[in-house]
């Protein structure tokens, strides 16, 4: 009898633990919305999946067991003229943390709570600036010849950007390996682009 107590028990708690839910706790400052929508991704589409009250920035949403671990958008019901007034999130069974600026999601995001996207939102952070460099570069390398000695110094930096990224989004990976984070790490890890290959041609990369 003794035994067969001890057992419901035991199948009480595990039915507990799987009927709990994970919770996103986000703090978005200058966020004038009342109210933010919880979006999951279908390919490249989204698609509304709970909604919530916004208060002097401050939200939550339930992250429940049903959810299967990958990308999840915020949406604010009032996104600004750039479109770019949401923000992304991983989700893999486990509680987060985070505040931001409204006008700066990506730059001023502090995840408080959650190594994945803490890690995510390093290799955001750093995808902008190299891009911007990678791009500035590309287009110095298009007006010059190759027997000019600009174009000699301006292909070994366009080398060792690419060197360093590469380095920087490799060790971001071995800070977690096997996670989702590394998972859309390693999609940006690309082979050196040389020099050689202008503009035109890098489109079709």
């Amino acid at each position: 009898m003794k035994s067969i107590f001890t057992l419901i028990i035991f199948l009480c708690v595990i039915l507990q633990l799987q009927a709990q839910n994970y919770i996103l706790e986000a703090h978005i400052k200058q966020l004038n919305s009342k109210r933010a929508y919880l979006a999951g991704f279908r390919g490249e589409e989204t698609s509304i999946m709970d909604s919530t009250s916004v208060l002097d920035g401050k939200f939550s949403f339930p992250l429940k067991n049903s959810y299967k671990p990958g990308l999840y958008r915020v949406i604010p019901d009032e996104v600004d003229n750039s479109g770019t007034g949401f923000f992304d999130f991983i989700f893999n069974a486990e509680d987060i943390k985070l505040e931001a600026d409204y006008d700066n999601l990506v730059g001023s995001m502090k995840i408080l709570t959650s190594k994945e996207n803490e890690i995510l939102y390093v290799f955001l952070n750093n995808l902008k600036p190299y891009n911007r460099k990678f791009f500035y570069l590309r287009s110095l390398l298009d007006e010059y010849s190759p027997k000019d000695s600009f174009y000699v110094s301006v292909s070994d930096e366009f080398i060792e950007i690419q060197q360093n990224n590469s380095q920087v989004l490799m060790d971001l990976v071995d800070m977690l390996p096997g996670s989702i984070a590394s998972s859309i790490i390693k999609m940006n890890l690309l082979p050196i682009i040389h020099p050689s290959i202008s503009g035109t041609e890098l489109t079709g990369f």
